[in-house]
């Protein structure tokens, strides 16, 4: 994501991105404004640009409640939290063995295409508690300090 050259996301539909952290850096932050929108820019090393429809997803995953400054009217980003403690190694070689097994991927695909999707995708994300709290969390000392004068209606904010 924090590299110039856009060339993989030609043809992509879904983007993965297993560690997101991205606090205190506007630079990440506007390359992620960047491929949500209806028309993807793509340079390619030693190529021209040029723009294709976009047709891609993102689904981003981070160990940080902090990862990314939430601004109140944010329409782009789903945020939740898992409550998921790490389990044995038991777990988790069960996991991949059922991963690697045709038969019971193509069960939970059955499953997702019979789940039926309860908000609007093409709406605004969902203002969550865990967006709340993500957007809390990755405020600045200062931006803390001025919030907090303001809730309790001190100061310039009395």
């Amino acid at each position: 994501m924090t590299k110039a050259w856009t060339g993989w996301q030609e043809g992509a539909q879904l983007a993965i991105i297993n560690e997101l952290m991205a606090s205190g850096r506007a630079d990440v932050l506007n390359r992620l404004k960047s491929p949500i929108k209806d028309t993807l820019r793509i340079e390619k090393k030693f190529g021209n640009a040029f723009e294709i429809p976009n047709h891609m997803n993102f689904f981003c995953m981070t160990n940080y409640k902090d990862a990314l400054p939430i601004e109140e009217d944010d329409r782009r980003r789903l945020i939740l939290f898992s409550a998921v403690k790490k389990r044995s190694a038991d777990y988790y070689s069960t996991l991949f063995r059922n991963i690697a097994d045709a038969d019971k991927v193509a069960a939970v695909m059955d499953y997702l295409l019979k789940h039926k999707i309860t908000f609007n995708p093409k709406a605004p994300a969902p203002f969550t508690d865990a967006k709340r709290e993500m957007g809390e969390r990755a405020r600045s000392d200062v931006e803390s300090y001025l919030q907090a004068m303001h809730d309790e209606r001190q100061g310039p904010f009395a």
